[in-house]
């Protein structure tokens, strides 16, 4: 292992502004892990000997800017079920109806009455005082 090498390897700060360039849409802390992730390992390639040398400073944000590419990727994505199976289990559940999306959609976006009972609240409201207090 040659130590100079180590030296050579560039500072997270000298990286950060080409992969933000790279990646304009990411956050500033994903471009701040995936540099890091990306020097880190560059440092483990040096000290195990398996890098000869160190890649051009382009090479490294480039190699970044996929890993912030890859992190930002929603993992769930859409797919067409050629299996012949109409439920299959690795494709997640079955499909809702535009309306029960539409309408499990409005549910998570607003509040919701999903462990809140409407009739039971508005029957307590309608009781007398005397009957809805707990008295001793």
């Amino acid at each position: 292992m040659d130590k100079s090498l180590l030296r050579r390897i560039p500072k997270v700060d000298e990286l950060l502004a080409p992969v933000r360039a790279l990646c304009p849409n990411a956050s500033s802390a994903a471009v701040t892990a995936a540099v890091r992730r990306t020097l880190d390992t560059l440092r483990e390639s040096v000290l195990s000997g398996e890098a000869p040398e160190i890649p051009e400073t382009a090479a490294l944000c480039a190699l970044a800017a996929e890993t912030v590419r890859r992190a930002e990727t929603p993992s769930l994505r859409p797919v067409i079920n050629a299996t012949g199976v109409v439920l299959h289990t690795n494709l997640g559940r079955a499909r809702l109806s535009g309306r029960a999306a539409k309408a499990a959609a409005d549910a998570a976006e607003h509040y919701s009455t999903l462990e809140y009972d409407v009739k039971a609240a508005d029957a307590a409201r309608a009781m007398p005082m005397s009957k809805n207090s707990s008295a001793n």
